[in-house]
């Protein structure tokens, strides 16, 4: 990460994947955007000016579970904290840019934390599945030293195997599987199976 330029502002970015996986948690609404005020198309003005109207909006808001995402100039600081907290990544903005409605951004980039994690594989069903537009997976029994809190856990996932003609289940061995960070419960974000570490018994 480089150091935050004062033409950018920065956000936290993560699914909701998490609260989906716990029963009776109630989710939120934040809002991160705003695109029209009274009618009115401001899709066209610079970042700052919608973020101001946002503030301006949610400054009259008192609705349970609905919020507007904090931004903070300190992205080293946001990364490690979001990051460290399970989060998938942050946003990087540019100040000036426009909203461009089903476009991608240049002046937008999303940063992910991408880890390529050893983990061993304890069980699981050696039939691939068809995984919509991911291609194949299998579900898998791993165990795994969390890199930041030096903690081994076993979990169950499902991971997506990218080259399934060459995929072959050995129990009890190491490999390594790509991700993009971890949730709190141990989970990995979006794992892919990445290959067998030598040798294979």
């Amino acid at each position: 990460m480089g150091s935050c330029a004062p033409a950018r502002a920065w956000k936290a970015s993560s699914g909701c994947s998490e609260a989906r996986e716990r029963r009776g948690t109630p989710l939120a609404f934040v809002a991160f955007d705003i695109l029209q005020v009274d009618g009115q198309d401001v899709m066209a003005e610079p970042w700052s000016d919608r973020r101001k109207r946002l503030e301006d909006v949610g400054a009259g808001l008192a609705v349970p579970n609905v919020a507007i995402v904090p931004v903070t100039y300190n992205a080293e600081h946001l990364w490690a904290t979001w990051v460290g907290w399970g989060g998938e990544g942050i946003v990087l903005k540019d100040r000036r840019s426009p909203y461009r409605l089903g476009v991608r951004s240049p002046h937008w980039l999303k940063v992910k934390s991408r880890v390529n994690l050893t983990v061993h594989v304890e069980g699981g069903d050696p039939s691939l599945v068809q995984w919509g537009d991911w291609g194949w997976a299998v579900r898998l029994t791993l165990t795994y030293t969390h890199p930041q809190t030096g903690e081994v856990i076993r979990i169950d996932e499902i991971v997506r195997v990218p080259q399934p003609d060459t995929f072959t289940l050995h129990l009890r061995a190491a490999g390594t599987v790509q991700c993009w960070g971890f949730l709190p419960n141990g989970r990995l974000r979006h794992p892919m199976w990445m290959g067998w570490a030598p040798p294979v018994p």
